[in-house]
């Protein structure tokens, strides 16, 4: 049996994804220190992220792409804010790579 699939009976007997029980920031942070740069701030509205996992597997998405310097997804408000020189259409792009849809937050 393989690793992802002793994680889902792992999961499936607990009740919970594989974050369970884990915290993530809240994306507060990245705002905080970001007001204080010349960077770009880009904030994109990300759907489909329902886990730890997914938060992870988008934040290194995002730290992937030349010029961005950090990037934090919010699970809750089902956002991600990113600083860096980069235009918002790679952003979105890579999102789309690893399975997200993403766009522009208003």
């Amino acid at each position: 049996m393989n690793t992802k699939e002793n994680e889902k009976i792992k999961n499936e007997k607990s009740g919970g994804c594989c974050c369970s029980g884990k915290t993530r920031n809240t994306g507060n942070d990245l705002v905080a220190e970001t007001n204080n740069t010349d960077l770009p701030l880009h904030v994109l509205a990300v759907n489909g992220a329902s886990c730890g996992g997914c938060v992870g597997k988008i934040e290194r998405a995002l730290l992937s792409i030349y010029g961005v310097e950090k990037a934090q997804m919010n699970l809750q408000t089902g956002t991600a804010i990113v600083s860096g020189d980069v235009a918002i259409e790679t952003l979105i792009r890579a999102l789309e790579d690893v399975g997200f849809s993403a766009s522009k937050a208003e």
